[in-house]
């Protein structure tokens, strides 16, 4: 079963993490796909900008979940411009390529509940508060 979810990918890991620390970073995102695979419910799709597309291509360590999640069902959608800033293009190891300006992927992201990945782990706790009482 496939959310109405995207989930964008900004960064080539999980979350923000000091340069020193980067491949605790890309672990963490592997580990974040690897639990999408057993998950009920997957987002329909993971949209990579920026530094994000390196994730897809050869060399990357989350490249085998990624592949699994496609398998899967999981659309994964890379920029093609974010590609070509970074000469990546021809090694795209796993899902596809669009132009960020299309009409398929703006209708995508607008009509999916869109979630930002790489701020996930910096979204505060959902406040409690006390009920409401009507006099």
């Amino acid at each position: 079963m496939a959310l109405n979810t995207v989930v964008l990918v900004t960064r080539d890991g999980l979350g923000q993490v000091e340069p020193a620390d980067h491949d605790f970073g890309v672990a963490m995102f592997d580990r974040f796909a690897h639990a999408l695979e057993s998950a009920f419910a997957k987002p329909q799709c993971l949209c990579f900008y920026t530094a994000g597309v390196r994730l897809l291509c050869e060399g990357s360590p989350a490249l085998l979940g990624l592949q699994l999640l496609a398998g899967l069902g999981v659309r994964l959608v890379a920029c093609q411009s974010c590609l070509e800033h970074y000469g990546l293009k021809d090694r795209l190891r796993v899902g596809e390529i669009r132009c960020p300006d299309s009409a398929e992927l703006q209708n995508v992201i607008i009509h999916g509940r869109t979630l930002f990945l790489a701020y996930l782990s910096s979204v505060p706790a959902p406040i409690k508060s006390a009920p409401l009482r009507v006099s």
